[in-house]
């Protein structure tokens, strides 16, 4: 199989996933905005509080950041090299991006890593209230680590084929590497 083929055969998997991400992202925003603000009215109205929303909440919207972080980056929104991108025309521009590809996809596997080693020296901690296990607030950042890069995995494959070939491969967000 060739690197085209395994590509065109990645990508939409990838942006399944993607809409799944953003979807799931979505609905669990409005689930917690909704207890959040029932939260706030029954301490004015009942003098308390839902107890465990605090502990949870503090755990769901780290986890909706990081994963707000993985759509970020797999549309390639997040902040690039401009100054140099311009500069560059053909495979100099793809050899260019799959080098940002690939320096993105190590530093969140670096991210990854760290937040794994961090979940395994929390592994005896609970949380004060709901006696969770500590170690759930890493578990969105080993997730977004991974998933970040191996979104930029396949796109550095894109950005490789298209120095080898001239032609600019589609990418995880429907379009090309010069977006």
């Amino acid at each position: 199989m060739t690197r085209a083929r395994i590509l065109a055969a990645a990508m939409p998997p990838a942006r399944g996933l993607l809409h799944l991400l953003v979807a799931v992202n979505a609905v669990t925003l409005g689930v917690m905005l909704v207890l959040l603000g029932a939260d706030i009215a029954i301490r004015y109205l009942q003098n308390s509080s839902i107890r465990w929303l605090h502990e949870t909440s503090s755990i769901v919207f780290s986890a909706l950041y990081l994963l707000g972080t993985v759509e970020v980056y797999a549309r390639r929104k997040d902040v690039d090299l401009d100054v140099v991108g311009p500069m560059l025309r053909g495979r100099a521009f793809h050899l260019f991006a799959a080098m940002r590809h690939l320096a993105l996809a190590v530093t969140f596997l670096v991210l990854a890593w760290f937040g794994w080693v961090l979940m395994g020296r929390m592994a005896g901690d609970l949380t004060p209230l709901l006696r969770l296990p500590s170690a759930l607030y890493q578990i969105p950042v080993v997730v977004c680590g991974l998933l970040v890069a191996a979104f930029n995995l396949l796109d550095m494959l894109a950005c490789l084929i298209g120095a080898a070939t001239g032609i600019r491969p589609e990418t995880i967000d429907g379009g090309d590497d010069e977006d």
